[in-house]
């Protein structure tokens, strides 16, 4: 009689073949088992890796399969054993999917923080932990529509994540949104003090990722405080630092060029620096809708100084 291993394919590590006795058979099983007992993370599912569990995680979250995510996410870090870096990465993401899901309804915030605490616990020095401690912040920043965030203990949790990772991307990202509250508030003497800490770190950090992002609440400050050259020179100073990536088709530069523009010719008075990015505009977007404003701006601004240039000899000769 066949047995049930000669009908069977076995899958093994992505390849399959066509057992041809039990004893092969059970030998492959048992390799196996030891294998698993060998490593960090459990081999039950041997056709997917924790790291492409993981990625199959993050897929399904951003398409809103919010259970399958949970699934994937699971599957890791009751595989993987908490000495392992895929089992704090697991239980982030697993966080994230209660944390962030959609409709709001169906959310589970206490549970997600327990999960970004667990991740602090296992590890507070490690990457998962510091952006761990970044979503526990902006969990008391974004609240429900109707509700106003207490942003005394949002600045105060904003200002500790950054004290404890001020080296670390989620660091510098609770320091960029700590600032940007306090401008929101367009109280001037605030508004100030933030201008100030906002040069400050991008004095400190010019290689950070999250620099244009910083020259941005700067811009906005200088706006509160109707400093417009300042305004200008930090958005163009945030447009240089702009890391753009080639895998997203909708992200582009024609609105920043536009802003700094506009800015410059109308609040500035700098025409060059005006005549530069709506030039960059047209010769970049030649299709933007833009177009036209951008061409007779570049016609305006040529028509005043031609009348300045002749203003002196007409003044001469009256």
């Amino acid at each position: 009689m066949t047995s049930w291993f000669q009908k069977r394919d076995v899958a093994l590590f992505g390849g399959s073949f066509l057992v041809s006795s039990s004893s092969v058979a059970r030998l492959c099983l048992f390799v196996l088992l030891l294998v698993s007992v060998g490593t960090g993370c459990s081999r039950r599912r041997v056709l997917q890796s924790p790291d492409d569990l993981i990625k199959m995680g993050w897929t399904q979250y951003s398409l809103g399969e919010y259970r399958q995510a949970v699934e994937a996410f699971e599957s890791v870090r009751d595989g993987c054993s908490e000495t392992d870096p895929n089992h704090l990465m697991a239980l982030y993401g697993l966080a994230t999917s209660w944390n962030l899901r959609l409709p709001s309804g169906d959310q589970d915030k206490k549970a997600a923080r327990a999960l970004y605490d667990r991740v602090v616990a296992l590890d507070p020095e490690s990457d998962m932990a510091a952006w761990s401690q970044l979503a526990k912040a902006r969990m008391l920043h974004l609240v429900p529509v109707g509700k106003e965030p207490d942003y005394a203990a949002v600045r105060a949790a904003y200002a500790g994540v950054y004290a404890q990772y001020p080296g670390h991307y989620a660091g510098h990202e609770a320091f960029i949104y700590n600032q940007a509250t306090v401008v929101q508030t367009w109280d001037r003497s605030a508004v100030t003090r933030a201008a100030a800490r906002m040069r400050t770190f991008v004095e400190r950090h010019p290689d950070s990722a999250l620099l244009s992002a910083a020259y941005e609440v700067l811009a906005s400050a200088y706006e509160v405080l109707n400093q417009p050259r300042e305004r200008m020179d930090a958005l163009v100073l945030g447009l240089e630092a702009l890391i753009l990536s080639p895998d997203n088709p909708t992200q582009e530069n024609s609105w920043r060029y536009w802003r700094i523009a506009t800015l410059a010719e109308f609040e500035v008075g700098d025409f060059k620096t005006a005549r530069h990015f709506y030039t960059r505009m047209l010769e970049e977007y030649p299709q933007d809708v833009r177009r036209y404003g951008a061409e007779k701006a570049l016609q305006r601004m040529e028509m005043l100084e031609a009348k300045l240039r002749k203003a002196p000899a007409s003044g001469g000769e009256s």
